[in-house]
């Protein structure tokens, strides 16, 4: 093996440590990713006029290194996917928890019914979708109004962050417990239809 391949290696195998992921997994994960992002001929590089440049770089859109690759928000989204991925539920293990069959899961989440986030070969159940052993009131008419692109670190973060829309006693409360405490479905609805253009 190369020594530029073995510095690869050696990256691959930290950042796996970093996110709590086998090398495996991660490159499962990557090659996953990519597979969903077409590819574009950008054609020329474009060189940037030093008025173009000075704006980009007020705006914080240039750097001169890049951050460390433990500091980078890509690596936190990919730490909290596998945490995600890790704490949820497979379909068989849903299926028990809610008395139906594994392909029935496998319906719902085709359906949009219940959130998933793939983990190499299978599928695993967002588990904030469940609590006290039951499916919380109303998730599958929640998580069906999410716009499919909506990744599931998105979505957790959605179900389980306090919001001010959703006031309880005066004080703001997570969509997951809004629900849990048998408010209106109707009212997280239309705060999941509009997720994708959330900042």
């Amino acid at each position: 093996m190369s020594t530029h391949q073995n510095s690869l290696s050696t990256r691959l195998e930290e950042l796996a440590s970093h996110v709590g992921a086998e090398p495996e997994e991660l490159l499962e994960a990557f090659a996953h990713i990519l597979a969903g992002v077409p590819h574009r001929d950008h054609g020329a590089p474009h060189t940037l006029t030093a008025g173009e440049e000075s704006e980009y770089r007020q705006a914080g859109g240039l750097h001169a290194e890049l951050p460390d690759v433990h500091d980078r928000a890509s690596t936190t989204t990919l730490q909290r996917r596998f945490t995600i991925a890790r704490a949820s539920l497979s379909t068989v293990d849903t299926a028990r928890l809610l008395n139906v069959t594994d392909s029935r899961i496998r319906q719902r989440i085709n359906a949009g019914t219940l959130r998933a986030v793939k983990y190499g070969r299978g599928w695993r159940v967002l588990a904030c979708q469940f609590a006290d052993d039951r499916e919380v009131p109303g998730i599958g008419r929640v998580v069906e109004a999410i716009p499919r692109d909506v990744p599931a670190v998105a979505v957790d973060t959605f179900l389980t962050t306090p919001s001010v829309d959703l006031p309880v006693a005066d004080e703001a409360v997570s969509p997951r417990d809004w629900l849990l405490a048998g408010r209106d479905v109707d009212a997280v609805v239309e705060l999941a239809a509009d997720l994708d253009r959330l900042p």
